[in-house]
This record gives C-alpha cells, sequence and structure tokens, in this order.
C-alpha cells in the first residue's frame, strides 16, 4: 500500500529499499537542511504505542545504523553542540494517529502526524534544536515486517539517509544557482 505525506510545501522524494520497504521523505522549504552539521538523538521515554518501547535491540540497531549513516555523510554526533535531533518511531499496527511529539511541523496546516501509516512502519524526524521544529521527515514502509531485520535496518536506515543527503546537495544547488 502506498501512502502520502501531507506536504503541500515539502520536497517529495522518492526511492524503493530492498525487502519492499519503501521510502519517502519530506522537508521544510525554506530551512537551510544544507548547513546542518551535528546531531544528537532524542531522549526520553518511548510512548507506549511505540513498537520500539518493547523491542530495545531493535531500537539499539535502527539508532546505531543511522548513527554510522549519518557520519558516513560527514555529520557528526554532538551530545553538547548539536544543530538537529534525530527522533524515530516505529509501528508494528496500521495507525492513522500519533501522539505529540513535542514539536512542531513547517506546515501547521498539513496534519502531520494523522496520515495513516501501513504497518511496520519506522518515521525518522530531523529538528531544529534552534527551533524545535521538524525539518525533515523519512518514512521507511515495511521495514518492522521485512522477515531479514540485519538486511532490512541498514538498507532502510542507508535509503533514509541519501534521501535527507539529495534533499541537502539540491538545496546547496539551488543556492549556488541564486548566487
Amino acid at each position: 500500500m502506498l501512502f502520502r505525506l501531507k506536504f503541500p510545501l515539502g520536497v517529495m522524494l522518492l526511492c524503493l529499499t530492498a525487502q519492499s520497504s519503501r521510502v519517502e521523505c519530506a522537508s521544510d522549504p525554506k530551512f537551510p537542511i544544507q548547513d546542518l552539521k551535528a546531531f544528537r538523538f532524542l531522549g526520553g521515554a518511548r510512548a507506549e504505542n511505540d513498537s520500539l518501547s518493547k523491542d530495545f535491540p531493535l531500537d539499539r540497531a535502527i539508532r546505531d545504523q543511522l548513527a554510522g549513516e549519518l557520519a558516513a555523510i560527514g555529520l557528526r554526533q554532538d551530545q553538547t553542540d548539536a544543530d538537529f535531533l534525530v527522533a524515530f518511531y516505529a509501528k508494528s499496527l496500521m495507525r492513522s494517529s500519533w501522539a505529540s511529539l513535542g514539536y512542531t511541523s513547517w506546515d501547521t496546516s498539513a496534519n502531520v502526524m494523522g496520515e495513516p501509516y501501513q504497518k511496520g512502519t519506522v518515521i525518522v524526524d530531523f529538528v531544529s534544536v534552534r527551533t524545535n521544529q521538524l525539518v525533515w521527515r523519512g518514512v521507511a514502509e515495511g521495514l518492522l515486517e521485512s522477515k531479514d531485520r540485519k538486511k532490512a535496518v541498514p538498507d532502510a536506515c542507508r535509503k533514509l539517509v541519501q534521501a535527507f543527503q539529495k534533499v541537502a546537495q539540491k538545496q546547496t544547488k539551488a543556492n549556488k544557482e541564486k548566487s
């Protein structure tokens, strides 16, 4: 099943990953994604309805893989001087709403959290530390449903970070063309 994020102003990218997982992303077109250099993971307890709240090995695997993929494109993990927070969530059942996550979206007219997500979806959010606003969202559909998570987690995380990198590169190119 294909799903769509309601980001009328966002940049949308679509790519297929291995293991029948689909990756989509959207970003705030006004936020300088290409300027992000350092990240840290959002702390705190997971919501009860987040599948990762009970699956610590999968939570750690996704966290470690995302950290490695972000480092591979030149971003550094920094607990004290981060530009953006990385938050990730998972659903093992199809849901049509998410609890408030404690940050806002760039498009307040869009119901960012209310879109129905396919069973097995992992959502990765990048949130500006300065503004506490969601600036990029990547969605890997079907990741939790894969029979081979050891392959699916790295593949999905790599595709998510590659999608982010494409947005940053596109912004950099657009800015150079304006100059």
